[in-house]
């Protein structure tokens, strides 16, 4: 009689624990996991665990391309390469339960874009009919040369509200700080003075400017 109902208590233990199993269940994705951060080359992504329910206790993270290959590289957080310019990319976030038990969930995706470049103009003076303009270009990568040129700034203004002068030559940026100084003469008159930023196209950043507005007496 005793060893029955020790077989019954030890039956009704493991049918609980298995019970307990299913009801605890695998991490349930609630809210998808998401990507913060601008996805532009130079730029660092951070990978969002999302919203988890079934007791997940920790997360693995991986990033891939959209259209499948390769994994690009694990952990939470991406710097953006050159090679991934032009790539749909995703992350992946894998939830641990304290059984072992897993999920993966699969964020949206982002289209990788160029490198923002960057023109600040720390100096303008127009005296004696000479406009001077200094100022900076960055960030440091898009100051990068190779065999097809050079980074440049070039100091333009308004003609009219649509059409750009150029009031001097191209002037290539060498210092890798990027300081730059650009001098030109002008008529007189209220003005708008554009630099414009030209890194070398294979550096993976686009163009940028910077504008002021200056009159010119002599």
């Amino acid at each position: 009689m005793r060893g029955a109902i020790a077989k019954a208590l030890m039956l009704g233990a493991m049918v609980l624990a298995l019970l307990a199993a299913v009801a605890l269940g695998a991490p349930v994705s609630v809210k998808a996991p998401s990507i913060s951060g601008k996805p532009n080359y130079n730029q660092t992504l951070i990978c969002n665990n999302g919203t988890w329910s079934g007791g997940a206790v920790s997360f693995d993270y991986s990033w891939v391309y959209t259209s499948g290959g390769p994994t690009i590289t694990t952990g939470p957080m991406l710097h953006v390469r050159q090679t991934l310019i032009d790539y749909a990319i995703a992350c992946v976030v894998t939830a641990h339960d304290a059984q072992g038990q897993t999920t993966t969930v699969q964020s949206s995706g982002v289209t990788i874009a160029p490198g923002i470049a960057s023109l600040r103009i720390t100096q303008a003076t127009a005296i004696h009919g000479k406009v001077t303009i200094s100022g900076v270009a960055g960030p440091s990568a898009a100051l990068a040369r190779s065999a097809a040129g050079e980074p440049y700034v070039v100091l333009d203004r308004y003609q009219s509200k649509t059409v750009l002068l150029q009031l001097g030559n191209l002037k290539v940026i060498t210092s890798r700080r990027g300081h730059f100084k650009l001098t030109a003469r002008d008529s007189p008159g209220r003005h708008t003075y554009v630099v414009e930023f030209d890194p070398v196209a294979s550096s993976g950043f686009n163009p940028a400017s910077a504008s002021r507005k200056l009159t010119v007496k002599r």
